[in-house]
């Protein structure tokens, strides 16, 4: 990266908590802007804030990382997924050979690979198989997108369409269950009940949890029968609609904040901590109505 920027001669370094870009920010002498939503990095937020002019995270951050930090009303997610941004292709139900009315059922599983994913767990594998069965018997159509391999009996269930439509078919689908916690975060956004099974904790869970947006349970054990209680259960459906339409009412268009942010930069960091009206504009007008 340091390499890159001796050639590009940057203004700004901005980046998803990057250790990487910090350092050669403070190299280049320029200003990092970092977005971070995950608290539980703890070794990658102590590596990267001391070469870090601002931190934009979530309002609903658990905790405090100083004066740097600036709390955004909206997730990092909003970014690619507002509704101002992202129109999903319908057409992906056809692409999937799912008839008009059928449900489908969208699973995610993780490979545990990750920095901040160690010691953690997830759904077992008999779980697994189990869920996906429970899901066959009540209809949906099941597929699965995984890291990895998965067990012999699933990989029929494996999702192959491209990659870069994944959020095409996470929009369509009734439901999703999954180990992620971003394609949990991505289907609260895109009005998917989402049960997230992941013995990790963060703000944007929490947040999402008291919403009535996302079911998170830390253990995978049982998890088929829970998830099949609270899909049964009365209104479920007209519930699960009101807290999407007023978790959009309430978040802005973080992308349109990010743009000014940056052209604005160093002043806008100013005008955000004097005047926290200012996300306002950045609500569609729709949602300024409301």
């Amino acid at each position: 990266i340091y390499r890159k920027a001796r050639t590009f001669k940057p203004d700004l370094f901005l980046s998803f908590a990057s250790t990487y870009a910090a350092h050669a920010a403070f190299l280049s002498r320029k200003p990092h802007i970092a977005l971070d939503d995950t608290e539980h990095a703890k070794f990658e937020l102590m590596l990267y804030t001391p070469f870090t002019k601002v931190i934009l995270s979530p309002d609903c951050f658990i905790g405090s990382l100083g004066e740097k930090q600036i709390r955004i009303p909206a997730f990092v997610e909003f970014l690619y997924l507002h509704r101002e941004r992202f129109k999903p292709d319908e057409n992906i139900r056809n692409d999937l050979d799912l008839n008009p009315d059928q449900k489908l059922a969208l699973l995610r599983f993780i490979s545990w690979s990750a920095s901040h994913d160690i010691g953690q767990k997830g759904i077992p594998d008999a779980e697994k198989v189990k869920l996906v069965n429970s899901l066959n018997a009540k209809g949906y159509a099941v597929k699965i997108s995984a890291e990895g391999s998965l067990l012999p009996e699933l990989e029929p269930y494996r999702l192959k369409t491209e990659s870069h439509r994944i959020h095409d078919v996470l929009a369509q689908a009734d439901v999703f269950i999954g180990e992620s916690g971003t394609m949990s975060t991505e289907a609260c956004l895109l009005g998917t009940p989402a049960f997230f099974v992941n013995s990790l904790d963060a703000g944007v869970f929490r947040e999402e949890v008291d919403r009535g947006l996302l079911w998170h349970f830390r253990s995978g054990e049982d998890v088929t029968n829970k998830i099949s209680s609270i899909l049964n259960t009365s209104d479920f459906d007209a519930r699960h609609s009101m807290a999407v339409q007023k978790l959009h009412a309430e978040k802005i268009d973080f992308t349109g904040f990010l743009v000014w942010f940056i052209e604005h930069f160093p002043m806008s960091t100013l005008e955000v901590r004097n005047n926290p009206e200012i996300f306002i504009k950045y609500k569609s007008q729709k949602q300024k109505k409301t």
